[in-house]
């Protein structure tokens, strides 16, 4: 295809194209994204990302409490000159949206989900995280193809720090431990119960108190060597 048969949209202008500019234009594809003023057109997608995508959806979807709401595909204005498409998006249930909306708001985007597709491999891992980051997007998840299984990479953006606009990784859950002992000092064992008692057995093996061992003359006082049964 030569330049003379694209249609004029596909040129950006010389400082790019803006965000609201996305829905003026005449016979966009589906799912097209702006970056940095540019277009970014949408590849085919394989079952796998779609596999993923529904099943990111509808995990989120019955996990949400009532003050949010998961959308997918929807495109998030996240600057003059940006205007992404997250595969799954969680937003906050008072954020304004009609049956015509077509974006939302950075401000009202609690968590951006992407499913690295071949072709998306460097927007999903490094620019995009860097554009939700900056606006405000609190916590975003990169879905990653490992030996054929989603494997999720959760992220949050650093609450201090002069960096605040990226995501720092979140490796486990925050959970509080208790206070590990002083140095030098163990914890005391637990008490262990007492056996139970029983007689000890005689030198002659019988035990004491036993019916068997009334007609013997043994008694524990008594050496071992003295102890004698009766005989007849």
């Amino acid at each position: 295809m030569t330049a003379e048969a694209l249609p004029d949209w596909v040129f950006p202008p010389p400082h790019g194209f803006s965000a609201e500019d996305l829905d003026h234009l005449p016979d966009l594809p589906a799912h097209t994204e702006l970056i940095d003023g540019s277009l970014v057109f949408r590849a085919r997608q394989s079952i796998f990302h779609s596999m993923t995508t529904s099943l990111l959806f509808e995990r989120l979807r019955a996990a949400a409490p009532a003050r949010f709401r998961v959308r997918r595909e929807m495109t998030i204005i996240a600057g003059r000159r940006q205007r992404p498409e997250p595969n799954v998006i969680v937003i906050r249930a008072d954020a304004p949206e009609t049956y015509s909306t077509t974006f939302y708001h950075a401000k009202d985007v609690v968590l951006a989900a992407e499913v690295v597709s071949p072709d998306s491999e460097e927007r999903d891992r490094i620019r995009k995280p860097l554009l939700y980051a900056a606006a405000g997007i609190p916590h975003f998840w990169r879905v990653e193809n490992e030996s054929s299984k989603p494997v999720v990479h959760a992220s949050e953006t650093r609450e201090k720090g002069p960096v605040r606009e990226t995501y720092r990784p979140l490796l486990m859950p925050r959970v509080s431990r208790a206070a590990p002992p002083p140095r030098g000092r163990r914890p005391a064992p637990p008490p262990r119960p007492w056996p139970r008692w029983s007689p000890p057995p005689s030198a002659c093996g019988r035990r004491r108190g036993s019916a068997a061992s009334t007609p013997a003359t043994c008694s524990p006082r008594r050496p071992a060597h003295r102890c004698r049964r009766r005989t007849a």
